[in-house]
């Protein structure tokens, strides 16, 4: 069972406090954890490429933006293109430090206006797009660029991944237009907006990355608001007796409203489930 929280930003705040780490730190132990989600898929299909392959990082005004920005940096030293699409001017202190880091590194910045043309581009092949643009703090609606340029981003090709949560999405897992990642990391501890009915088509493989403490000392400063159950937690009833009839192991009671569609259709799934479990379910 995995603990899931609705805002995990207090968690970063108590364990900067209790564990005397610096936000710059956590964002660097963030940036190394999506650059190991990033760097399998940079050279795939056996590095069979007839350009230089390519990392675009698509970067928010915000602290995911910074994440991104910290993320081309490292990426810098590899032999292969970074490019970060700029979505506005960094608004926090840390975001402005990381985008100057990266571009004395020679990182490439190019502008949402400009994006279209650059993914059309024929000198290099993008293998990976990294979604920092909004993290689990968004509140709908999303500004005409950044929609652009996530739906832009949606067209392309290539290996996606999410910082946190898929930009588009709010904290209660609502959106419409959304990036679509094949790979999402969330930061420090699952966030609930992950797991929404609409989350299911945009998350796609969810990881929980670690800030620099473990993951029990991270989720251990606040209460979960929900839990994740995991296959080894299903626990079929095991019966010794064969000769058994419905009522033999207790009765189940449904109460219906108006709709007795779903309540006809969960007994009708009793019946059919005891019945694959070699039990006489009578009529």
């Amino acid at each position: 069972m995995q603990n899931i929280f609705f805002d995990t930003r207090i968690l970063d705040k108590k364990s900067r406090e209790k564990f005397y780490l610096t936000e710059e730190l956590m964002m660097e132990n963030a940036a190394q954890e999506l650059e190991s989600c990033v760097m399998p898929h940079v050279f795939h299909e056996s590095s069979r490429y007839i350009n230089r392959p390519c990392v675009l990082i698509l970067a928010g005004r915000g602290n995911n933006g910074a994440d991104g920005y910290a993320l081309a940096r490292r990426l810098s030293c590899h032999d292969f293109c970074v490019a970060v699409c700029c979505i506005g001017e960094p608004s926090s202190e840390i975001a402005k430090v990381q985008k100057k880091r990266a571009e004395l590194l020679g990182v490439s910045f190019i502008s949402p206006y400009d994006l279209d043309s650059f993914v059309e581009e024929k000198s290099f092949d993008i293998s990976v797009v990294v979604d920092c643009v909004y993290g689990s703090g968004f509140h709908l609606p999303l500004d005409a660029e950044s929609e652009a340029v996530i739906q832009s981003a949606n067209k392309i090709e290539a290996f996606k991944v999410s910082c946190d949560v898929p930009s588009g999405l709010d904290s209660d897992g609502n959106g419409k237009i959304v990036f679509r990642a094949d790979e999402t990391v969330a930061m420090g501890a699952l966030k609930l907006s992950l797991f929404s009915d609409k989350a299911k088509d945009f998350c796609g493989k969810v990881k929980v990355c670690n800030l620099g403490i473990s993951r029990n000392n991270f989720e251990f400063l606040e209460t979960p608001d929900a839990f994740l159950l995991e296959k080894e937690e299903m626990k079929l009833p095991f019966r010794k007796m064969q000769n058994v009839h419905k009522g033999t192991f207790g009765h189940v009671a449904l109460a219906a409203g108006e709709k007795t569609g779903a309540c006809k259709n969960s007994c009708e799934f009793r019946v059919c489930f005891w019945s694959w479990l070699g039990y006489s379910c009578g009529d």
